[in-house]
């Protein structure tokens, strides 16, 4: 689909959906951010197949992308909007929506060819290692979800 901006620029437009995936490790949240081919840390996300609904996208994704599978917590859904130039020099408005996801075991991460590394790490710590400053607001973001979830648990 064609995006064409109030100054007569053509973009096409992209959608994706990912999963900040977390897992408590001695009572520790810690968070999977992954290292892309070309050298960017991220989370799991990517295009939306036809017909695939945003929750859908990222679960097939994160599988993919990790062999994994999360569950994902209700209230939390972050949008980020952003513009970049693809390999055809074409330029691009690409929406990016994402889960908050728990993993629940110690599931082995398998990376697929488009990772070359992975890290699970507390929070300071990946946001640190995560590359774009939208990143790290979507982790600062979903950090703050899940610990007003937990607080709200422990008053229960």
């Amino acid at each position: 689909m064609m995006l064409i901006d109030n100054q007569g620029n053509e973009y096409l437009q992209e959608r994706s959906a990912g999963i900040v995936v977390c897992r408590l490790v001695s009572g520790k949240r810690e968070y999977l951010v992954l290292r892309y081919i070309p050298g960017h840390w991220d989370f799991a996300k990517g295009k939306l197949d036809p017909g695939e609904t945003n929750e859908q996208a990222a679960h097939r994704e994160l599988f993919e992308e990790t062999g994994l599978y999360s569950q994902v917590f209700d209230g939390f859904l972050h949008k980020l909007s952003y513009v970049y130039r693809n390999p055809d020099r074409r330029m691009v408005s690409k929406t990016v929506v994402f889960y908050v996801g728990f993993l629940k075991g110690d599931d082995a991460v398998t990376l697929s060819h488009e990772h070359i590394e992975f890290s699970w790490l507390p929070f300071a710590q990946a946001c640190k290692k995560l590359t774009h400053l939208n990143a790290r607001k979507l982790l600062e973001e979903a950090d703050a979800f899940l610990e007003s979830r937990q607080e709200s648990e422990q008053k229960a």
